[in-house]
């Protein structure tokens, strides 16, 4: 598509129903910029996928991005009999679920202490447990000691009989709820438990129940309108190809401990029909297994399938953009996992053994909740904008409060720390514990030098976003001038003009707000060089040096030069297949002339760039900065 100024990347980070504040975030940008490559993670991964299909259909005529700005209205429309927004009500839950789902949900909305949290859950623990209870001794005190008092008391037909008997009824009763309650809890967990497993191990799965749409099949339906409407199958990663529009997002591989991103890059991913047809709309589903092909491989342990059970995943241009989104956004417990299965290799009995395995996929930010990584490069031709998401809301709403409530890094120098949080307990150490797990990777990559100013993060209040299932209708609706803040903001970066409701910073001058593109892209080409410098002279100090001399008949003490010379002719190495001599002559050569290069010139920057850009784009503190304690020290241009 031609006529717009400005092109992008785009990465949205995770957040359940946070992702209501991205549409007008993205059509602010669309305005003038046209969209390469969009990624995101869970939430991010919808808002991903929609901007993806409204860029399409931007480009062949179809809805485009008049029908991305109007999801937030929709999803603030109200229920006239529940008075439940949209938002709410796509989170359906499966019939054999429904009962677990509400009471979570009762209790995340309770704001009572334990009291008044366990009165709510005693009609449901009732509910779960046996008229009479099965303890033997709890049934001897609500029971036995009772009926003995009572039979006591009207044979003696004394006073203090009489309030024995009264006394242990009273003691068999509490005991005959007690154990009621406590079998309840016993069977309620284990049930629920049994209930969501088989519900993919989730209270929700996404599919639609009765009349009432679930959150998958409204994203297929909304996806299809954004691309154009009258299509004949759902929008493939191959369609948005076609139009240089690239879509990644996030999924976390739990069976492999690994993050995965989507769509996947190898063809070792298989499917069983019957569970995509349990988590994906008919349409996605009938076009996944007419592609699909039959998983031949064998298997001598394949006791649950027969390999034509299962189809191997259609490749990555044949897939719909559904399937991305879907396969980020599963939440733990609340949204179900994705099952599929993977040709795995291993050795057994000296024979190596090929074999299909379950494997599953869950929410894309449980390892990166804001994968800024995605699409960056050493030196961009166009910026890689990001969104992050943060708890530090101000104002009252409007524009200008909006604009207070998003920040982006502009002036060098700021931005490249983290908010210090409080530890004051035990607990709250845990808690910090499993954030930091969670986090870390992405938290130094969003303060790295080149990287941070092209973030900017929306300050979201109390009751917004999250898992803030419940949003009324004018939550939702004060969320659009944050995102279309946040669109201005980045745009901002390239468009050169100060957006309309913003006061500059005293510390920011009319030359940083207006130069920011520049600005960045010679910040990038600072830290790229220093980055190379001292790669490249790692390369260098070990490419002719011999390893340490080692005993034994292999030559191990090769340098690299002589192993690149050679390794056609040296049988035990691997990887060699398609080697030769004249390429390892090449390599000799290319290597040779990159480390002759005289790369001081990444020293004469002085100081060097507090975080420095590395090969993973993560920050790494330089040595000679690290005795820098002012922020007044820090470089500043």
């Amino acid at each position: 598509m031609t006529g717009l100024p400005f092109d992008c990347d785009l990465v949205l980070k995770g957040g359940i129903t946070s992702g209501v504040v991205y549409p007008t975030a993205i059509v602010e940008l669309a305005r003038d910029h046209r969209f390469h490559n969009i990624g995101g993670a869970s939430a991010g991964a919808i808002a991903a996928a929609a901007a993806a299909a409204a860029e399409y259909g931007r480009q062949t005529g179809g809805g485009g991005f008049d029908e991305l700005n109007a999801i937030p209205g929709e999803l603030a429309q109200e229920d006239a009999t529940s008075h439940q927004t949209l938002l709410q009500r796509l989170f359906v839950a499966q019939p054999e679920t429904r009962e677990y789902f509400d009471l979570f949900w009762q209790q995340k909305k309770l704001d009572g202490g334990l009291f008044t949290r366990a009165k709510a859950v005693l009609p449901t623990l009732l509910r779960h447990s046996p008229i009479v209870p099965k303890f033997k001794v709890a049934n001897l005190f609500a029971f036995g000691l009772p009926l003995a008092a009572i039979v006591w008391a009207v044979l003696a037909r004394s006073p203090g009989t009489i309030a024995f008997a009264v006394l242990a009824v009273l003691v068999g009763v509490v005991t005959y709820l007690v154990a009621r309650v406590v079998e309840g809890v016993i069977h309620a967990v284990g049930h629920a438990q049994q209930a969501v497993a088989a519900n993919m191990h989730g209270l929700v799965n996404g599919r639609s129940v009765g009349d009432q749409m679930g959150l998958t099949d409204w994203l297929h339906e909304r996806i299809e309108r954004l691309a154009g409407g009258d299509r004949q199958s759902p929008l493939t990663y191959g369609d948005l190809k076609e139009h240089g529009i690239g879509l990644v997002t996030l999924t976390t591989n739990l069976s492999q401990s690994a993050s995965e991103t989507f769509p996947f890059s190898d063809e070792t991913w298989a499917f069983r029909p019957d569970d995509i047809r349990k988590l994906f709309p008919k349409p996605v589903a009938d076009h996944l297994e007419r592609l699909g092909q039959v998983a031949t491989e064998k298997s001598s342990r394949r006791t649950e399938l027969n390999a034509a059970e299962l189809l191997k995943l259609p490749r990555a241009e044949d897939i719909p953009v559904l399937v991305g989104a879907r396969i980020s956004l599963s939440f733990p417990v609340l949204i179900s996992a994705v099952p599929l299965w993977r040709l795995t290799f291993f050795q057994r009995e000296n024979n190596w053994i090929a074999e299909y395995r379950q494997v599953w996929l869950s929410d894309g930010g449980i390892c990166s909740n804001m994968p800024v990584h995605l699409f960056d490069h050493p030196l961009p031709s166009r910026p890689t904008y990001g969104i992050n998401l943060g708890s530090a809301a101000t104002g009252d709403g409007g524009m200008a409060a909006a604009h207070r409530n998003v920040w982006r890094p502009i002036q060098a120098g700021v931005g490249d720390g983290s908010p210090i949080v409080g530890i004051t307990s035990t607990g709250g150490l845990l808690g910090a514990v499993l954030t930091t797990m969670q986090t870390w990777s992405d938290n130094l990559a969003t303060k790295a030098l080149g990287v941070r100013d092209r973030i900017c993060t929306i300050q979201l209040a109390k009751g917004e976003g999250g898992m803030n299932l419940d949003m009324d209708s004018g939550t939702i609706t004060g969320l659009i001038p944050k995102g279309r803040a946040a669109g201005e903001n980045l745009g901002w970066m390239v468009r050169g003009d100060i957006p309309e409701h913003v006061d500059l910073p005293p510390h920011i001058g009319p030359a940083e707000a207006t130069t920011q593109w520049t600005r960045h892209r010679w910040t990038r080409l600072r830290s790229t060089a220093l980055g190379a410098g001292k790669y490249i002279e790692a390369v260098k100090g070990g490419w002719t040096k011999p390893a340490v001399p080692q005993h034994g008949p292999m030559q191990n003490d090769l340098t690299y030069t002589q192993l690149a010379g050679s390794a056609d002719t040296l049988s035990y190495l691997p990887y060699v297949s398609k080697w030769s001599a004249a390429a390892g002559a090449d390599l000799t050569a290319g290597i040779g002339a990159l480390t002759a290069v005289d790369l001081g010139v990444a020293e004469k920057f002085d100081p060097p760039p507090y975080r420095r850009l590395t090969l993973s784009t993560r920050g790494e503190p330089e040595t000679e900065l690290n005795k820098r304690t002012q922020r007044d020290e820090l470089p500043t241009s």
